[in-house]
């Protein structure tokens, strides 16, 4: 079956918010990334920095005992970064706390026992946040803090954590931001006492903002009187803007069933040869949702693909073990970052060049789109996984595999936002007469949402969240 063939259009679509997708979460860049200064709010050393010999003797530890978390310089078997940097990951954005190997001085807000009730304010530009990530630690006597969010406007939230910090796990809603650390205390005659158990832990918590307000403070207040709290700092992820490249004039193969019995679209492609994607009216059961829209999870912004369970038009640019290339215009504003979707039957490779309005472009040669049923490789995430397939062959004849697993991975691209982009290609570079390269789209991150002011949202759509019609056909 030719993936060329002209197929009916659907000019206009509603966008639908989806309300709830389990979604994993690519690492957040800098660039969505405030992180909250402490530095005159810091009262005590809970950190022991140096190297063997020079440990820092005077501490005052996470306990009644001195016992503090050992930087990975000292002589410990595990320990924090010296530098308080904790790169990325599912869990996180980008992290940045408030102690240097090379510094002896505080690096906690700390309270003891018949303390409860401190508390502190931490201002933070006003702007709109989706979450404050708190990073903790509390002796063993159930101290805990109560976290309020002070917006702008109306009534500020509030919300309650207990931290411990010597156990071997975490507890519900939290997660390591270091786990498996040793603890360490200065010792008159060694230099340095180490007790290397692995079961000590960094907690970290995301506590979810209401992103329709500006926030401008938050203060944290002791919970408990008895045993010591130790606040190490905070980190808030920005609400960021995104507008999803115009892919629609590139489409040219249709990889979705969608419509339900006795309306099945029986006319189409496949991903690799043999099955499709099914959305959920089409029920085969772990589906696409009927409208391709996935709210912002964690790192990654909103996106808004091809698909609609109304549309029996293309989907995806599809490259059927060939190769081939595509250039994707964009409004001419910079950019933090490409988010780019994909599939394949069989990995394939890729190259992606950002073209901007001066210089020289960039260009990521290292693409390699994994087969819908591998797991995604390092650098890339799923957007969407553990997915059924199957093939209509008429309009009441629907054939579903019950397999659980494929995916659409998306990766994130490093935009130079010093730059206006203005374009992006994407060419298919293996020539092999095996496999097949199926795009869905691209969501671009706005470097600053002021650019966005006057853009036709019929052209890009720039907040997925206010239910504008998205038109696919209109380019500019």
């Amino acid at each position: 079956m030719s993936p060329n063939r002209p197929r009916h259009r659907l000019d206009r679509l509603a966008l639908l918010l989806l309300a709830s997708v389990a979604l994993a979460a690519p690492p957040l860049r800098a660039s969505g990334v405030v992180h909250l200064d402490f530095t005159s709010h810091f009262n005590g050393d809970a950190i022991l920095n140096g190297q063997f010999a020079t440990v820092d003797q005077v501490q005052d530890g996470l306990d009644g005992d001195g016992w503090g978390y050992p930087t990975s310089s000292t002589n410990c078997f595990w320990g924090v970064p010296g530098d308080a940097f904790f790169p990325a990951n599912a869990d996180h954005p980008d992290v940045q706390l408030g102690w240097a190997n090379d510094d002896d001085g505080d690096n906690a807000w700390q309270t003891d026992s018949g303390q409860a009730g401190s508390s502190i304010t931490v201002d933070l530009p006003d702007q709109r946040y989706e979450q404050i990530h708190l990073f903790a630690g509390s002796d063993l006597g159930g101290t805990g803090v109560t976290l309020t969010l002070n917006y702008a406007t109306g009534s500020p939230e509030q919300a309650s954590w207990s931290p411990p910090w010597y156990v071997g796990g975490t507890q519900a809603g939290t997660y390591a931001l270091a786990g498996g650390l040793s603890r360490g205390r200065p010792h008159a005659t060694l230099g340095l006492d180490c007790n290397n158990t692995g079961t000590v832990v960094l907690h970290g918590r995301a506590f979810q903002v209401d992103s329709s307000r500006a926030l401008v403070s938050i203060t944290l207040e002791r919970v408990g009187d008895t045993g010591r709290l130790s606040i190490f700092g905070a980190t808030a992820v920005a609400v960021r803007q995104s507008l999803d490249a115009n892919f629609r004039p590139h489409f040219n193969a249709d990889v979705v069933v969608n419509g339900g019995p006795g309306t099945y679209d029986a006319d189409m492609d496949t991903i690799e040869g043999q099955w499709a994607f099914t959305t959920d009216s089409a029920g085969c059961g772990d589906d696409l949702p009927d409208v391709a829209s996935f709210p912002a999870s964690g790192g990654r912004p909103a996106v808004r693909l091809g698909w609609d369970n109304a549309d029996d038009g293309f989907n995806v640019w599809q490259t059927f073990e060939t190769t081939g290339s595509i250039t994707v215009e964009v409004p001419d504003i910079p950019y933090d970052e490409l988010h780019l979707f994909a599939t394949g039957a069989w990995v394939t490779d890729a190259t992606l060049t950002l073209h901007y309005v001066t210089g020289d472009p960039d260009v990521f040669d290292d693409l390699a789109y994994p087969s819908w049923f591998d797991e995604a490789p390092a650098g890339y995430y799923n957007l969407i996984d553990g997915l059924d397939r199957g093939i209509a062959t008429s309009p009441t004849d629907l054939t579903c595999h019950d397999a659980n697993d494929p995916a659409i991975v998306g990766r994130a691209f490093v935009v130079d936002s010093t730059r206006a982009l203005d374009a992006f290609t994407l060419e298919r570079t293996d020539d092999d007469g095996e496999g097949v390269l199926n795009v869905f789209g691209a969501t671009l991150v706005v470097h600053d949402a002021d650019p966005l002011d006057g853009l036709d949202p019929l052209i890009f759509h720039s907040d997925h969240e206010d239910g504008d019609l998205f038109d696919w056909d209109v380019h500019p």
